[in-house]
């Protein structure tokens, strides 16, 4: 992942509306996990949606680096 080029970086972290099936299929191959939902946390086309909260653990992480 692109992010992780930054020096220590250690989590990537996204917010995606919950019905956003393409986007939450997308992140999901792309090895980001699910973390939690905010519910009703955005509006839109005149109703309250949850929002899916998603995280990816830099794996390649040099522990040893601080």
């Amino acid at each position: 992942i692109m992010g992780f080029d930054i020096p220590n970086l250690h989590t990537l972290k996204l917010e995606v509306i919950e019905d956003n099936e393409w986007a939450l299929n997308f992140y999901e191959k792309s090895e980001f996990k699910k973390e939690g939902k905010l519910k009703d946390f955005v509006f839109e086309n005149g109703k309250y949606k949850n929002v899916v909260v998603m995280g990816l653990i830099n794996k390649n992480e040099n522990k040893n680096s601080q």
